[in-house]
Formats: structure tokens, sequence, C-alpha cells
């Protein structure tokens, strides 16, 4: 509010209040603002009022309290977009670093190492920031990452130096999103992986090279900071050994549900695991956006019954879109790679690749990460009795049924954690 001239004590200018009095119903309410953001009677004094409910009743009539106001939304995208970038610029480096005519099964473990090692890295220092002990975090994410990198230089000896180079990549991510979130790492990181994709077009040798320095500095980078940020004793906090083991339950369910898969159906395989990236890149950001969406639908009523049962709906078909996002990407890639005739398996995890990655996505941003761990354990578990256990189960009714069951239960377990007022 402006300085204005008190009516009563003469020409005294009133100090101004940095708060917000539109719509106060009285004076006291008035009152009651002024005192909790610390204009209280010595203020009230000095502008020549006796007392604060005097101040306040003299503030009473330029106040229009009586006009509705509108709550401001929050339908709008918060910051998924840098991580997108950096999604995307990681996938696109990673895949200069794969040799010519690298086998499935390099494409399978490399992917599988940056995701595992990404997962853990980002559970554990988000649990830390959260909790205010990133030194301690940051401690057990270097040892994490040190373990990450030697299983993964191991398994380079004998399926190639990806396998590396994409848990390499899987620390730089996740340190950076963790600890310097943001425009500026999005754009480095884009910066980063258009250079050697433009050399990619001269020299497809010079380009891998290129990406190989590049992703060894960034390791070195993000293994300093790690190491700056970190406390030479870490102590074994419950909280932060729960969240690495949670998230790599999560990471390790999701590639299990995928070797049924990859053992039975290689060329499928490929085109889920595209069908995957996609609807990560489309997730990153949409996930935000829908979780703004409900905080804006819970601040537009009085009602938290109504509120409540608007949210459901909106997590219950936000779950059934993700899954059938899944499904038309993989008939889409299938077609466009022109992989032939395709297993009603392959489609079925599909779906339910499409609903767990949105189901836990949307589960992970309430704060759920033991629900994220156990949808993915159960849709991997799924697959896997599909795909490997009885592989002529798949599209008969009792699979589908199965699929159905799965999707319908996991958007309500979805529904009813978003829909919770500790989330508005």
């Amino acid at each position: 509010m402006s300085a204005t001239t008190n009516p009563v004590a003469g020409n005294t200018q009133v100090l101004t209040i940095p708060t917000a009095l539109t719509g106060a119903v009285d004076a006291y309410d008035v009152a009651a603002r002024m005192e909790a953001t610390g204009h209280g009677i010595s203020h009230s004094l000095r502008a020549g009022y006796p007392s604060t409910f005097a101040h306040a009743r003299a503030l009473m009539p330029r106040e229009t309290h009586h006009v509705r106001t509108r709550v401001a939304s929050e339908f709008k995208i918060h910051g998924g977009w840098p991580r997108t970038v950096v999604l995307v610029s990681g996938v696109a480096l990673c895949l200069l670093m794969l040799a010519p005519q690298s086998s499935p099964l390099t494409l399978f473990l490399a992917a599988g190492a940056t995701w595992s090692t990404s997962q853990v890295l980002s559970a554990v220092l988000w649990t830390g920031i959260g909790r205010g002990e990133l030194a301690n975090s940051a401690r057990i994410a270097l040892v994490a990452a040190v373990a990450s990198l030697v299983v993964a230089g191991l398994t380079g000896v004998f399926a190639g130096w990806a396998v590396l180079g994409w848990a390499a990549w899987g620390v730089t991510a996740a340190v950076g999103n963790s600890l310097f979130p943001g425009r500026r790492f999005a754009q480095i990181c884009a910066a980063a992986a258009i250079t050697p994709s433009l050399l990619f077009l001269w020299n497809p040798a010079v380009a891998r090279l290129v990406v190989a320095a590049m992703v060894t500095l960034a390791l070195a980078w993000a293994m300093k900071e790690l190491s700056r940020q970190s406390i030479r004793h870490a102590r074994m906090d419950r909280g932060l050994v729960n969240a690495t083991a949670l998230a790599l339950v999560q990471s390790l369910s999701l590639q299990a549900g995928l070797v049924g898969l990859y053992l039975l159906h290689p060329e499928s395989f490929t085109v889920i695991a595209l069908a995957g990236f996609l609807l990560a890149v489309l997730l990153e950001t949409l996930l935000d956006y829908i979780t703004g969406f409900t905080r804006s639908v819970a601040a537009l009523t009085t009602s938290w019954r109504r509120a409540r049962r608007s949210i459901t709906w909106i997590a219950i078909t936000a779950t059934a879109a993700g899954g059938l996002a899944g499904y038309l990407m993989c008939a889409a890639l299938g077609i466009v790679l022109s992989a032939g005739e395709m297993s009603p398996g392959t489609y079925q995890a599909a779906l339910i690749l499409g609903v767990l990655m949105t189901a836990s996505g949307l589960l992970l941003r309430c704060g759920s990460a033991a629900g994220a761990a156990v949808i993915s354990a159960t849709g991997a578990a799924l697959m896997l009795v599909e795909q490997v256990l009885d592989p002529t189960m798949a599209g008969s009714t009792t699979s589908v049924l199965l699929v159905v069951a799965f999707s319908m239960g996991t958007a309500t377990v979805v529904a009813h954690h978003v829909a919770a007022p500790r989330n508005w």
C-alpha cells in the first residue's frame, strides 16, 4: 500500500505496509495481518495512531474487501523443459558413443547402466537436499557412482565400452539436474550434443573421439562436485538408504521386465526402447503440467470433497493416457521402422510400460518413492509372466484381463496419492 494521509491524525503519513490487505473482512482481520507481518503497535504509533486497531479501522475504507478475488492459478509448466533438454541431449551423446553395428545386447546393457546410475544418484541427492543433508547424501552418491562405474567398466570389457560411457553420462546428468538444475545446465548439455552431432556428418570417428573427451571431462566435473559437497565420514541415514534401495528397485524392475521381450523378440525390444524414450521425453514436462493443474483445481474450490473428486479423475485420466500413448507409440514406430508384425505381447508390454512410467512419475512428484517402486516391480513382473514364463499367454483373454486389472489398480493407487490434500 502506498503512503496515505491519516484523516484522524492530521497530516502524519502512514508508513508503507508490505502486506496484502485486500480481502480483509473487518478491522480485526486487518490488524491481525499487520501484526503477522511485523507492523504492530510501534508502527501504528509512528504513523500517528493511538493503537493498531485504530490504524486498521483507518485503513479499512481504502480496502475493496467486498470484491471477490480469483486465486492465482498454478496451471503452468514449472521446470520440466530443462530436464527434457538434458534428456534429449544425453541420448544424442550416448548414441554417438555406440560403435557401428552394435548389438542389441550392447544397447540393452548400456541403457540399463545409464538408467540405473542416474536413478539411484538422483534419488540419493534429492532426498539429501530435501532433508537438509546434502553433504551426507553427496558422499553416499559418490560411493554409488564409483561402484556403478566399476560395474559398467567390467561389463564393457565384453559388451563394448559404450556401456561405461553411458554410465558416465548417467552420473553427469544426475549431478547436474540435482545440484545445478535449470536453464544453464540444459543449455550446456544442448551445446555439447549439437557440436559432435555436426561433426558426425563430416567424420564419424572424429565425432566419437570428441564425445568421449567431452563425457570424460563432464564425469570428472561431476565427481569433483560430489567430492566437494560431501563429508568424509557419511553416516548411514535410514532415509538415504531407503531412497537408494527404492530407486534401485524401480530401475532394475523396469529392466527386468524388458529382459523377456529382449530374449524372445529382439526386434520388438528396439521398438519398445524407442517408444519408452519418446514417452519419457513427453512425460518429463507434462507431468509437471499435470501436478500444477491439480493444485489449480484445488485452489479454485472451497470444497475438499469436490477438489479430491476432480483431482482423482485427473490422475486416472493421466495414467490411462500414458498407457495409451505407450501403445500408440509402439504401433507407430513399428510401422516407421518396418519391424513387421509384432506379437500381441509387444503391444501389451508397451501399454504396461506407459502406465508404469506415468504412474511412477506422478507418485515421485507426490513424494511416494515406495509406491513408484512397487508399481514398477508389479508391472515388470507382469511383463515377465507374459513374455518368459508363458509366451503363449500373450494376447489371450486372461492376459488382457491381467493388463486391464494392472492398469485400473495402478490408476486407483495413483489417484489416491495425487488427490491427498498434502499435495495441494
